[in-house]
Formats: C-alpha cells, sequence, structure tokens
C-alpha cells in the first residue's frame, strides 16, 4: 500500500502565507512533476472551501457566505463536489 503525506501550511495574516501561496501555485507544474500536489478551490491560491467544507452546518462562515453556499443542502454538494 502507499503512503501519502500531507503538508498542510497555515498562516495567519503578515506572516508571509500569501508569498507563499503564490510561489505554490506559480510552481506547481513542477511540484506535480516532483511528486507533489498544490491543491486549489474556486480559483483561489489558499484552498479555503477545504477547510469551509470541514466545520458544521451550523457554523456560519464568509466564505461560504460569498460563494452562496450557507444551507446544509448547499454545504453537503461542495463537500462531495471536493471529493470528486
Amino acid at each position: 500500500m502507499r503512503k501519502f503525506y500531507f503538508y498542510i501550511h497555515i498562516g495567519t495574516e503578515k506572516t508571509g502565507s500569501t508569498t507563499i501561496q503564490n510561489v505554490l501555485k506559480q510552481t506547481s507544474n513542477d511540484l506535480q512533476n516532483a511528486g507533489f500536489a498544490y491543491l486549489v478551490t474556486h480559483g483561489r491560491i489558499e484552498s479555503r472551501a477545504f477547510a469551509a467544507a470541514a466545520i458544521d452546518d451550523k457554523q456560519p462562515d464568509d466564505f461560504l457566505q460569498s460563494i452562496d453556499k450557507q444551507s446544509p443542502e448547499e454545504r453537503q454538494a461542495l463537500r462531495e463536489q471536493l471529493a470528486s
């Protein structure tokens, strides 16, 4: 069985996170050739939808509000879309 390793980059404001994410996105082809994947969602460099999909259906979320996915059914559809 093949092992997979995941690296999660989490950064707060003003710590260089956006710069790191931009470099990862710009070099995603090189990363892929080296066996790494840089996941993005909804055209965003920080994959915000993955975090939003993981929260409870009753928890308000500014990202889900911005993409008009607030009901439990819409959130579940987003989870299924991200899983495919």
